[in-house]
């Protein structure tokens, strides 16, 4: 089933929480950040540049995703750039008011090298794609 959210077409659930698209950045492609809740899980998308010109919809989520307190799967393969931001974001739903399992499924390069350099990846799960 795809999300209902017609300008992502990845796999979804049935249950579209929510989606936030912010302003392309230095000439490169928007991101996108999607919430759909999936079975007994959250999916989070995360799509292009995740950086600071994001931040009221990264924070957004981010409450949304500790308020709904399910597991949380993290679909990362199209973000071409992540900042600070994005690393923080993730922080927070790994660790928000009780900690929960977060899956970061398919992290990009640019992801996975943000997660180790900043020792997220002790707090995440790592998942490659089968």
């Amino acid at each position: 089933m795809n999300s209902p959210c017609p300008q992502h077409p990845w796999p979804g659930g049935d249950d579209h929480v929510g989606c936030g698209t912010g302003p392309t950045v230095d000439g490169g492609g928007p991101g996108a950040i999607e919430l759909v809740r999936e079975g007994g899980h959250l999916l989070v998308v995360l799509d292009g540049e995740i950086d600071a010109a994001y931040r009221h919809e990264l924070a957004e989520a981010a409450a949304a995703v500790v308020a709904a307190g399910l597991p949380v799967r993290v679909l990362a393969d199209r973000v071409s750039f992540m900042d600070s931001t994005g690393a923080a974001f993730l922080a927070r739903i790994a660790t928000g008011s009780a900690p929960r399992v977060v899956t970061v499924v398919a992290a990009s390069t640019q992801v996975r090298f943000l997660l180790d350099v900043t020792g997220l990846a002790t707090l995440l799960t790592l998942e490659d794609p089968a």
